[in-house]
C-alpha cells in the first residue's frame, strides 16, 4: 500500500532459504512500492532484483517488507539464458 512505512526485515534472521523470496521496497510515502526477489545478502544489505532488471540492487533491510506472494523462485530462473 502506498504510504505505509516498511516494517523492515531482520537481516540477522535471513538464511539461504530466503533467496528467491519476494520483498517489497518502499522508498518514501509518496512513491509506489517496488517488488522483487532476494538474490543474495550480506551483513549490511539485501540484494533485490526489482522489475525486469538484470542486476540486483543493494537495499537497506529496514526499507523492506515481505511480499504477500506465496511463490518462491530459484535465482537460476531469474538469470538470463545462455547466449549462443
Amino acid at each position: 500500500m502506498i504510504g505505509s512505512p516498511p516494517k523492515g526485515i531482520d537481516i540477522t534472521k535471513l538464511t539461504d532459504a530466503d533467496i528467491g523470496r519476494f520483498v517489497i521496497y518502499r522508498a518514501a510515502p509518496n512513491y509506489a512500492p517496488e517488488e522483487g526477489p532476494i538474490t543474495s545478502f550480506n551483513h549490511k544489505y539485501v540484494f533485490v532484483r526489482y522489475g525486469h532488471g538484470s542486476t540486483s540492487a543493494a537495499t537497506d533491510p529496514k526499507d523492506l517488507d515481505w511480499s504477500s506472494r506465496d511463490e518462491y523462485v530459484l535465482v537460476q530462473r531469474l538469470r538470463p539464458p545462455h547466449q549462443f
